[in-house]
């Protein structure tokens, strides 16, 4: 229970944005193992059904890449349930590998698009399409707490479909304009949305913690 002195709160607001920003690192954290596996099992899904239309050489580059970067981001997530468990969490490191781990993982499915685009039959574009959109969208309901981190994550992966549709031979002309400008809307859709639930989480959470803390 804090003290006040006055009508002035003798706990500064940065205390409350850190511990909204805690917050946030632990619901990002809270299924971040659901995720990952999810996403795992959608690359490996892609590789064997997708994998024969592209060089056996890269596409396989690419899985062993995705895995050791998913074995990374599963250490890091479990390491922080450990953490949390003892209470010994360093937020501080738990924000730097969700970074990393966004990062490295919008670069590696941001990546299949440009090698297998250009490349692939129109049914296995189609899939692949579907694929990508779906993880993207996904990725809107566990990172959408720290914007930035959604913002990284559609960015890498949706524009790497934009600029990698016009290698394809199956859309062209009006029909792949139309296929880029809803790819284009889609990733404006999904960071408003994100937006908006981060705003509404930080605001709610940030009302409660001073609600609870100068009580």
């Amino acid at each position: 229970m804090l003290r006040r002195n006055g009508d002035m709160n003798v706990l500064p607001d940065l205390t409350v944005k850190d511990e909204v920003e805690h917050a946030q690192i632990n619901f990002i954290n809270s299924n971040r193992i659901n995720s990952i596996t999810a996403m795992t099992i959608g690359a490996l899904f892609l590789y064997f059904f997708l994998g024969s239309q592209t060089d056996s050489n890269t596409i396989l580059y690419w899985l062993g890449l995705i895995l050791l970067v998913d074995i990374f981001r599963l250490y890091a997530a479990f390491s922080f349930r450990i953490n949390k468990k003892n209470n010994r969490v360093n937020y501080h490191v738990a924000a730097l590998h969700i970074l990393i781990g966004t990062i490295l993982s919008g670069m590696c499915w941001g990546g299949v698009a440009i090698i297998m685009v250009p490349v692939i039959d129109g049914p296995g574009l189609m899939f692949l399409l579907l694929i990508l959109i779906v993880i993207a969208t996904g990725s809107t309901t566990t990172l959408a707490y720290q914007l930035k981190y959604t913002v990284i994550f559609v960015f890498l992966v949706l524009s790497s479909i934009i600029l990698s549709l016009p290698g394809q031979v199956y859309f062209s002309g009006s029909e792949l304009w139309l296929m880029e400008i809803a790819l284009i809307a889609l990733m404006l859709f999904l960071l408003k949305n994100a937006k908006n639930f981060h705003d509404s989480f930080k605001h709610t959470n940030g009302t409660i913690l001073k609600n609870t803390l100068f009580s």
